[in-house]
């Protein structure tokens, strides 16, 4: 090969990788969240706002502070407590009331509060200790417009879950908690309409949606509903309730898509609802 022939086929080559370069996706940006501390211990006025969430092992409460020079407004400082165990403490005045966006029953329990593009994640795992509870408390904020349906793609099963929008994903294991950024999904399904595990995926977040629908609901009245307008749910496009049932110490549920032949089964208490095995587990066949 002549000098001029090797520096053709180099600079074809260079050509070549550039061109490869240039179309090669931008890298994802993936962040560690660090864990909250409980910070100091608050206490409230007496007309504090309060909401309490019934859940399988204990009750999680989200108190807010309460403006006591106007009372219609919150100063945005609050506290989560488990079991009457402070989690976490927000002081910022963010002046906006937390709200319970979403629960995710299941290994390890997930429930989320929002104040706008602000979350915290509440992550209730057992803990090494027979019996007890571990509470971890993430705030993370995330991209996207407020309100953005949250669902989960995978879990939360075998101390893990990953919950996600079409803007982002918080993966969660091992007690590490990850925001990945806009187009990051991993090896996990995308939340994008179209394809088996998306669906799956919406079956899956109704059932727990009626999960923690159906606690909020005992916890008010000592008994379970079995209609839907009773617990306020919308289920996501495309899925439709296939059964909604009251057993002798709970409920069970089935669900179905029209875009596919797979249903997923959800129930509480001793009667179990195939596929599923434990109860609030969703479970797909």
């Amino acid at each position: 090969m002549t000098p001029a022939t090797r520096a053709t086929v180099l600079m074809a080559a260079v050509c070549c990788a550039t061109a490869a370069l240039a179309q090669a996706p931008a890298p994802v940006e993936v962040r560690t969240v660090p864990p909250d501390s409980a910070g100091p211990l608050r206490s409230f006025w007496r007309d504090t706002l309060a909401q309490r969430l019934e859940l399988h092992g204990g009750t999680l409460e989200v108190f807010a502070e309460r403006d006591h020079t106007n009372p219609n407004a919150t100063t945005g400082r609050y506290a989560v407590r488990w079991n009457g165990l402070q989690v976490t403490v927000n002081e910022d005045s963010l002046g906006a009331l937390p709200l319970v966006a979403a629960a995710f029953p299941g290994s390890p329990t997930a429930v989320v509060l929002a104040t706008g593009t602000r979350f915290k994640v509440i992550v209730l795992e057992p803990a090494r200790e027979g019996g007890s509870i571990a509470a971890r408390a993430f705030s993370v904020d995330v991209p996207g417009k407020p309100g953005e349906p949250l669902r989960a793609v995978t879990g939360p099963v075998n101390g893990a879950f990953v919950l996600g929008t079409r803007e982002f994903n918080l993966a969660y294991g091992d007690g590490t908690l990850r925001l990945e950024g806009p187009g990051s999904r991993g090896n996990t399904p995308a939340l994008v309409r179209g394809g088996e595990s998306n669906y799956v995926a919406a079956m899956q977040a109704d059932l727990r949606a009626i999960a923690t629908a159906e606690e909020a609901f005992f916890a008010n009245g000592a008994k379970y509903a079995d209609k839907l307008q009773s617990l306020k749910i919308r289920l996501a496009e495309g899925n439709r309730l296939i059964r909604l049932r009251l057993t002798a110490d709970g409920w069970s549920a089935l669900i179905g898509n029209a875009n596919t032949r797979t249903v997923c089964a959800a129930f509480v208490g001793s009667v179990a609802a195939a596929p599923a095995t434990k109860p609030a587990e969703p479970a797909c066949i």
